[in-house]
């Protein structure tokens, strides 16, 4: 028995005296083990105070010794299995959980077993589905296993990758746009296709290298790509709309921004660059200035044609009825050129055959059927686009005076209108020359005045020598008119 002598353990051992059956007397023998009841007791608070931890612990733990049996579980364990201690203690763990234990989970404890290392892993848990951290420590009479369930954590990090997925898989779309992002030096990081696309530098190229490959060497040399950088140091943003430059030396015009990536520090971690290629808008924007400036000027020609126009008809028209007719037909001419010229793209041109055509058409000649009217030439001329509008009018007012009083009026007359193409003519250029000549006209007796104004013929004789430099003659013949013009043209003639 034991018992205790003040603050000393001791242990006694009494042996009885006999004498036969009879009982004579006894020995008492003390042992001192306050040492060893110490140490006793040292180890119950320890294992007092361990078991406490590993009931606090927010890791799973349970131990199992060299026969695989479980000597311990803890609540978190019993929590994450669903199962009590009471029902699993002293069964052995592949009987207690039999297929449940993933191979590579199964595969690790042995290991741990086997090299006496310890082992750590993320797995799968077929028990309950979860992921969990396994780490695996080697004891002296079994293994030592802690877990915890990290699904949560593995789910966040799905949902992460998924996410950073998708957002790569924007970037690889978004060709039109470069979307990059350097370091705090301005040496590029990230390089999508969106970017390569743009620039022309693959990511294995242009990875590194200094963002500064991608301005203009006009904008390198003035410390653009250091002043934007530092802007956006400063301030949070730079704009970035200029020209910039592609791999194979051809600008590109983006408009865009710089702004810089924070972290807890002072100092920007890097940079992210955000810029479009509006290259294609800026040329439209350029041309639509050029259009519009030229429609500016056309507008203020045409004002000035159709007031000078309206003169003219004034002071040769007989009455206010005789003006409103011919400055009608006038303005009817003029929008039908002006129709013809708005269809044309930038390199168009108005043909010859296209303009007489149309014309004539508008006065209902082509009606008069192939014996009154012959056209001949080549079809296709190209006309300067600032030649068109004055040699309509002139057409337009031989046509009219044709259709009046001359071959397209008289019964017996005839028009022939010719014209031809000659490639290299007065001063090495192309020049078309044009033979209007009529037929079978009754004509007024000499001395007499001729029908008609004077006002085509004065725009034949004056008007497009001095504004075209053209050659020109009128001349009213014994059966008709005859009036011929020689302009330069367009160097190329179209198809057909």
């Amino acid at each position: 028995m034991s018992g205790v002598d003040g603050e000393r353990w001791l242990r006694v051992t009494a042996v009885p005296m006999m004498a036969g059956d009879t009982v004579t007397g006894g020995v008492a023998v003390l042992q001192d083990v306050t040492q060893e009841r110490s140490a006793q007791i040292a180890l119950q608070i320890l294992a007092a105070r361990n078991r406490e931890i590993l009931e606090s612990i927010s890791d799973a733990f349970y131990a199992v010794d060299a026969q695989w049996r479980l000597t311990y579980i803890n609540r978190k364990a019993e929590e994450i299995w669903g199962r009590s201690r009471r029902d699993l203690l002293g069964l052995n763990l592949w009987e207690a959980f039999p297929a449940t234990f993933e191979p590579q989970a199964h595969d690790a404890h042995l290991r741990a077993a086997e090299t006496r290392e310890v082992v750590r892993m993320e797995t799968g848990s077929a028990i309950r589905g979860h992921w969990i951290d396994l780490t695996i420590y080697p004891a002296a009479d079994g293994l030592s296993v802690y877990f915890r369930d990290i699904s949560e954590r593995k789910t966040a990090e799905d949902r992460l990758r998924e996410s950073e997925e998708r957002h790569r898989a924007i970037l690889d779309s978004v060709l039109d746009y470069a979307i990059f992002t350097t370091d705090g030096e301005g040496r590029i990081e990230t390089w999508p296709r969106g970017a390569e696309a743009v620039f022309g530098w693959s990511a294995a190229e242009a990875v590194g290298r200094h963002a500064a490959i991608t301005f203009v060497p006009e904008d390198r040399d003035a410390g653009v790509p250091d002043a934007e950088l530092a802007e956006a140091r400063d301030t949070g943003f730079a704009a970035n709309v200029r020209w910039h430059r592609r791999k194979d030396g051809r600008r590109v015009f983006i408009e865009g921004s710089t702004r810089p990536l924070r972290g807890d520090g002072a100092e920007p971690l890097g940079y992210l660059k955000v810029g479009q290629d509006v290259t294609q808008r800026r040329q439209w924007e350029g041309r639509q200035t050029v259009l519009v400036a030229e429609l500016q000027h056309r507008t203020r020609n045409l004002i000035a044609v159709v007031r000078s126009m309206a003169d003219k008809t004034m002071r040769r028209a007989a009455d206010l009825g005789d003006f409103r007719e011919k400055f009608r037909d006038r303005l009817e001419a003029l929008a039908r050129v002006q129709g013809l010229l708005s269809r044309l793209d930038e390199h168009d041109r108005v043909t010859f055959d296209e303009l007489v055509r149309t014309e004539l058409t508008a006065l209902g000649v082509p009606d008069a059927g192939p014996e009154r009217v012959v056209l001949d030439g080549p079809a296709g001329i190209r006309l300067r686009s600032g030649t068109v509008q004055t040699l309509a009018m002139a057409l337009h007012e031989l046509a009219t005076n044709a259709a009046k009083y001359g071959a397209l009026h008289q019964p017996e007359g005839q028009l022939v209108l010719s014209w031809r193409f000659e490639a290299n003519g007065e001063g090495d250029r192309p020049w078309l020359h044009i033979d209007w000549r009529e037929h079978g006209v009754v004509m007024p007796d000499p001395g007499t005045a001729p029908h008609g104004s004077g006002q085509g013929r004065e725009l034949i004789e004056r008007a497009l020598p001095y504004q075209l430099k053209a050659r020109t003659s009128y001349a009213l013949e014994e059966d008709g008119v005859r009036c011929t013009i020689s302009i330069a043209v367009s160097a190329t003639v179209a198809d057909g």
